[in-house]
């Protein structure tokens, strides 16, 4: 996966990851160091929530 413009990276200490949006994707994407995997999530009609996307 490669973003094409990452932006708004932050670090969610509730879920121990990385969190930054794809503007132009549009995608959410999740690093959590601890899993080893990258999650996307297709945020062409997603909204994103105050406490995070994920859980």
């Amino acid at each position: 996966m490669h973003d094409q413009l990452g932006e708004g990276a932050w670090w969610s200490p509730r879920d121990w990851a990385f969190d930054w949006v794809d503007i132009l994707a549009p995608a959410l994407n999740r690093l959590p160091p601890n899993h080893g995997a990258l999650f996307e999530v297709d945020a062409g009609a997603t909204g994103l929530a105050t406490h995070g996307f994920f859980g």
